[in-house]
């Protein structure tokens, strides 16, 4: 980061939209109360024999640097498990502070004691039409709502796996943005071109997940669990402020913070979202970080799409590849 003499402070702060995406992945989709609980253990609380590095972990940290972040949570899963254990994900976030927003996964169709409402299953929202996905965005915000969630406004699709009848099914369900478009597989999205930055299609405000293409031209996406350091993070955000973005969105899980096995912290991961959360803190006059709440659609614009895809050098490109190995060789 270069001095901050150097800095021109008339620039508007660059909004940094933090989402993580809060859900569950048993081994055995129609697990019991005891396997389910461990997988709450695994998914949720991330816990370890040297700690805890999942939501709570997330949150304490979010605190103490004083940064907002939008937590996607899934909620189809109760209707298998009933509302109790989703109730208990959305007080832990909305008691330190954060947004809730509604995240579907429709893996969960179909188990166990899962009422299914279409008699129908898919592994994405694109795997049903237009009516269908209502119903399914309507189930899900229904059990968050129940779940005690406030201000429900903004929907990711699980798996990035949405197309324009997502983007058309949305607002019908009540919200007003979305934030279910990954550039990097916009023809699975139904686009004909990526789209890097929000946009209003639709009948709603589109937040696509940041994208970049690093040094050798693959594109790959601002996550910290494996796309994306903190140096790469840092020069990246400060590249969308320099060329005026209204906003970048930064994607990570609540159990991103361990390693594959979920057995331990995965410590290059752990320092890369400690790392950014002190640098957001430390240049809050370049960078705020923004619920979907805080929003003003009047305020939201585009680049053109041709100027608006963020570069990684060889430098950084090289230093992430050297973490990434380094991962690997410890698990």
């Amino acid at each position: 980061m270069p001095a901050k003499q150097n800095i021109d402070h008339s620039k508007s702060p660059l909004n940094v939209i933090i989402s993580v995406d809060v859900e569950l992945w048993p081994d055995n989709w129609d697990l019991g109360h005891t396997e389910f609980n461990r997988c709450l253990n695994k998914f949720i609380h991330g816990k370890t024999t040297s700690g805890n590095y999942g939501l709570g972990f997330q949150l304490a940290q979010l605190k103490e640097h004083n940064l907002k972040c939008v937590f996607f949570v899934e909620s189809l899963f109760s209707g298998h498990y009933g509302i109790g254990p989703l109730q208990e994900i959305v007080a832990q976030i909305q008691e330190a502070g954060q947004e809730v927003q509604l995240h579907l996964h429709t893996e969960w169709l179909g188990r166990g004691r899962f009422h299914n409402p279409l008699n129908k299953t898919g592994y994405n929202l694109f795997n049903f039409n237009q009516a269908e996905q209502q119903l399914l965005i309507c189930q899900g915000k229904e059990f968050l709502a129940q779940a005690g969630a406030d201000n429900l406004l903004a929907f990711r699709a699980g798996n990035f796996g949405s197309n324009l009848q997502t983007l058309e099914a949305v607002p019908q369900a009540g919200f007003i943005f979305d934030s279910s478009i990954n550039p990097r597989f916009y023809i699975k999205n139904g686009l004909d071109t990526p789209l890097h930055v929000e946009e209003y299609k639709e009948g709603i405000y589109e937040f696509p997940l940041t994208i970049f293409k690093e040094w050798g031209g693959r594109l790959s996406q601002f996550q910290f669990g494996g796309s994306c350091s903190f140096k790469e993070m840092a020069n990246l955000i400060r590249q969308a402020w320099i060329n005026e973005w209204h906003s970048v969105v930064i994607l990570s899980h609540g159990s991103e913070l361990l390693n594959r096995a979920k057995t331990r912290p995965d410590k290059i991961v752990v320092d890369r979202f400690v790392q950014t959360c002190r640098f957001l803190a430390n240049n809050r006059d370049l960078f705020k970080t923004i619920w979907f709440s805080d929003i003003q659609p009047e305020t939201i614009y585009a680049k053109s799409k041709e100027s608006c895809v963020l570069q990684s050098g060889f430098i950084n490109t090289a230093h992430r590849y050297l973490e990434q190995t380094t991962r690997r060789l410890y698990g």
